[in-house]
């Protein structure tokens, strides 16, 4: 029964974009793109966990939600459903979960599977609330980006090989076909944008 306004919700390590879709004719109804507030305690995901083993928790926690709550209020749409995915540390951070064990082998992650919860276990200044559904992760550093990658995309029903790349600040791409598939990650953003290189060519 695909009603009303959606919302979709892709946490970046660097940026965030929200998408409010009509659930009815898959029509963009308004979008919200803006710099993660965590980048302020580092730009990867590493920084974060180090600094959320500093005693930052709470605080990594809030301003993420805060930011992405202002634009719920801001733009003051019912929404009957929200998505959200992105690598696993972010969504973690997100519902407030453990990430002490994402930075350090064997890299356990502690909620792997698929979420569905109420919205306002996690938004409580939001009037409208509704389910709330994180797409599942494969590993610490294959996350749910990338699986809804590969289900909107259908990989894993495709009878060609075919390799998806997630170019973002932790680069993520997957290969196969419907008998398999293979995944792996990077830390590409910083990669190709240069960060803590003092020489060299662009």
């Amino acid at each position: 029964d695909y009603q009303g306004i959606g919302l979709i919700v892709d946490i970046g390590t660097t940026t965030i974009v929200m998408k409010w879709i009509n659930r009815e004719t898959g029509k963009t109804v308004d979008t919200a793109s803006f710099v993660n507030p965590q980048v302020t305690f580092g730009g990867d995901v590493i920084s974060r966990i180090h600094a959320y083993n500093q005693d930052k928790k709470d605080v990594l926690h809030q301003i993420l939600v805060n930011s992405i709550e202002e634009r719920l209020i801001d733009r003051d749409i019912e929404v009957n459903q929200m998505i959200f995915c992105g690598n696993t540390t972010m969504i973690h951070f997100l519902l407030n979960e453990e990430v002490t064990s994402l930075g350090v082998a064997p890299f356990i992650v502690p909620r792997k599977e698929m979420q569905r919860i109420n919205s306002r276990d996690i938004f409580k200044m939001y009037k409208y609330n509704c389910e709330l559904i994180t797409f599942p992760h494969i590993s610490a550093y294959v996350g749910g980006d990338i699986v809804s990658g590969i289900y909107a995309c259908d990989l894993d029903m495709s009878d060609k090989i075919i390799l998806m790349i997630d170019l973002g600040t932790n680069g993520e791409m997957v290969i196969g076909d419907k008998d398999s598939l293979l995944v792996t990650s990077t830390a590409a953003g910083p990669a190709f944008e240069g960060v803590c290189i003092s020489c060299g060519g662009s």
